[in-house]
């Protein structure tokens, strides 16, 4: 499939992703979920989102639906979250013994996810939290809440 189709297909599957909401929105939903956090947003500090963004772009790439790219930015989440746990002590064994990393591709992938993290984001400390997906068009916003 060229690229021009891919993109028609996935503007015409992402309508029913069709969203009008804020990053405002988004913070207030997550503090409405979580009563004893607090949104802010800083200043100055890289946009979590795009960073997001720019570590996922290997699984974004392949991604050919909206939920294709929602299960990339989830699994570049969980990756990311790994590899702090991992700098900070360690993540339980099970983690890469789960069924999620069963099938030896997967595992490869996940451990590409978390060398690419070290080697791209070295000093960024922040969790990922929760994230957004936003169709624009043939394109995604993210909004990305993260701690650290």
């Amino acid at each position: 499939m060229g690229k021009d189709a891919r993109l028609r297909r996935l503007r015409r599957e992402a309508r029913q992703y069709e969203s009008n909401a804020s990053e405002a929105d988004f913070a207030a939903s997550y503090e409405r979920q979580h009563p004893e956090s607090r949104v802010v947003a800083i200043e100055g500090r890289e946009k979590m989102s795009q960073v997001l963004e720019e570590f996922a772009q290997p699984l974004l790439d392949l991604a050919e639906s909206p939920e294709e790219v929602e299960r990339a930015l989830l699994v570049a989440m969980i990756a990311w979250n790994y590899s702090l746990m991992n700098e900070a002590g360690g993540p339980p064994s099970e983690v890469l013994d789960s069924s999620l990393l069963a099938d030896p591709h997967m595992r490869a992938g996940f451990q590409a996810l978390v060398k690419r993290k070290q080697e791209l984001f070295p000093d960024n400390k922040r969790y990922i939290l929760d994230y957004q997906m936003i169709p624009r068009g043939a394109q995604f916003q993210f909004n990305v809440i993260s701690a650290g």
